[in-house]
């Protein structure tokens, strides 16, 4: 039953569009299909995504064609005891049979997501299941997210996201008693002292539902990849938030010095930008080109044919272009002062950790539906990871950057990089091979080392083996695999170490479903460390940086 909670909360949910099911379901009802029309923008432009519901459209199954009826039918009759909402309004399943029995056509709609060519690492798929949101973005930051409801007596209501009753509307399988949810007026309780404000904010308030209290068998924490969809949406939420924020007080960030409109008068350049080019082209992460966004280059905005009020993404909103900027600028400065970095550390967690595992009792759930678990745990990790760096266990750190990223691949991982006191650098091939290995541990000496390096640092399979793997680029791996078998390490060939990967004893390993040469399976190791993949038992890439391109890799 737990595998469907979103087929079926979507059945009782009292706010979707009236005559369709959509796959992934449109959360909120969306009439401006297409941004660039000149027409102002109606209700919120997002989607919820969901890879197994879009699946099933694909197949024509329809997105309620497994729906056990009776269990429909006790869940709505449940719905209709208990919560105060059912009542006085129509949820999706009452309006699809009224809809069919006016005959009404029901059709499935399949949302697409396509790939954008530039900033692949920024923008490219999804390549697992998991539940995702879409917000198109149109310039309109400050856009109501409104939401449609039916009453009983058949009237379309219209609900703003910042109303108490957005969430118990939304997602009444989860909140079945119709609990309240965030809004303005919310305050901390009288007994919190210490406090600089009363006032909760919506990201708070977030915080206190995800944190599972004890002895709580909350519906909220067993909701699969129906709790998935209520994190994504109230992040998204909160993104809203905070731009609707950043949008109504430009003011105080002293945004008429940057839209260029003194700029586009004096310019005599009247260039037509193609579709595409724009304030987030200032910082090309493949290419590593810079240009600031306040500086003296033509941008987009200086060019008469291009005015008009924008709304300016600060240097404090983290994601938005100045952000990068100014990251990318702290992070050449410590580059000036220390040198370049030595050592670039990728850290990505383990859903099979046993801090994760222990704290997810339940059968049929998986750390995918308990993102609130793997975000805490994976916090932990990191912060010891960073300890046991700044404590030398690489060398002596003279500073250190890193970044934490949510990639579309379904868990957190963090890119790192060290710089080392002069006496370790890995300028040496003694120093190199102690820091890094990239070849199978000894399965009897350390078999526990082993089976993490089988388990989570094998590349691949890529090459005529898999040549749809994601790494695979006209016709070769992008990072080089299958590497070259060496005897000994070679510190800098075409500017990168070529690390020692010695022939194995002849026979058959077989890993991930296929059989592999025992005695070349070294050529398909990633480099790591052996002591940081035995403590923490996850996929940490330990590599030797030569170039200062890997500052730029970061941002």
């Amino acid at each position: 039953m737990k595998k469907k909670t979103r087929h079926r909360g979507n059945e009782n949910v009292f706010v979707v569009a009236p005559c369709a099911g959509v796959t992934p379901l449109p959360t909120r009802r969306i009439f401006v299909r297409f941004t660039n029309e000149p027409v102002p923008p109606k209700f919120a432009q997002i989607y919820i995504v969901d890879p197994e519901m879009q699946q099933r459209a694909e197949r024509r199954r329809g997105i309620f064609a497994d729906l056990e009826s009776g269990t429909l039918l006790d869940i709505e009759q449940m719905m209709a005891e208990h919560n105060p909402f059912a009542q006085q309004f129509l949820n999706y399943a009452e309006k699809l049979r009224a809809d069919r029995a006016e005959g009404k056509d029901v059709v499935d709609l399949v949302y697409r997501l396509h790939e954008k060519k530039s900033n692949p690492r920024t923008h490219n798929l999804p390549t697992v299941s998991e539940v995702g949101a879409t917000l198109i973005e149109d310039g309109n930051l400050d856009s109501p997210r409104d939401i449609l409801l039916w009453a009983k007596d058949h009237r379309l209501l219209r609900l703003f996201e910042t109303n108490p009753m957005y969430d118990p509307l939304q997602y009444p399988l989860l909140l079945p008693h119709g609990d309240l949810g965030w809004t303005f007026t919310d305050e901390y309780a009288d007994n919190i002292e210490r406090r600089s404000k009363r006032e909760m904010s919506l990201r708070e308030h977030v915080a206190y539902r995800l944190f599972q209290k004890v002895d709580d068998e909350s519906a909220l924490h067993q909701g699969g990849r129906l709790f998935q969809q209520y994190c994504v949406d109230q992040r998204a939420k909160c993104e809203q938030e905070q731009l609707r924020w950043i949008a109504s007080h430009q003011a105080e960030l002293r945004a008429d010095q940057y839209r260029g409109v003194q700029d586009a008068l004096l310019n005599e350049a009247t260039t037509v930008l193609n579709e595409g080019e724009g304030l987030l082209t200032e910082y090309d992460r493949e290419t590593g080109t810079l240009q600031h966004p306040d500086g003296d280059q033509r941008r987009p905005d200086h060019f008469l044919n291009q005015i008009g009020k924008r709304i300016v993404l600060p240097s404090t909103h983290s994601g938005s272009p100045r952000a990068m900027y100014k990251s990318y600028q702290d992070s050449m400065a410590i580059v000036r002062e220390y040198g370049k970095p030595d050592v670039f550390v990728t850290m990505t967690c383990n859903p099979t950790w046993e801090e994760i595992e222990e704290k997810i009792p339940e059968p049929n759930q998986s750390a995918q539906d308990r993102p609130d678990i793997v975000a805490r745990v994976w916090q932990q990790k990191l912060s010891e990871l960073l300890k046991d760096l700044d404590e030398g266990v690489l060398g002596r750190v003279m500073a250190r950057i890193y970044v934490v990223e949510f990639q579309k691949r379904g868990l957190p991982h963090a890119h790192i990089l060290v710089i080392l006191a002069d006496e370790d650098k890995p300028r040496r091939r003694e120093i190199i091979d102690k820091l890094v290995s990239a070849e199978l541990p000894d399965a009897d000496v350390n078999p526990q080392l082993y089976e993490t390096i089988l388990t989570s640092m094998m590349h691949g399979p890529c090459g005529a083996a898999n040549p749809n793997s994601p790494c695979m680029k006209d016709g070769k791996c992008t990072k080089g695999y299958p590497k070259p078998l060496v005897e000994v390490t070679q510190g800098n060939v075409n500017g990168f170490p070529v690390y020692r990967r010695r022939r194995r004893p002849p026979g058959v390993l077989k890993l991930k479903g296929r059989e592999y040469d025992n005695a070349t399976i070294n050529q398909w190791v990633v480099p790591y460390n052996p002591y940081l993949s035995q403590k923490y038992n996850c996929h940490i890439n330990v590599e030797v940086c030569t170039a200062l391109t890997a500052v730029k890799y970061l941002y």
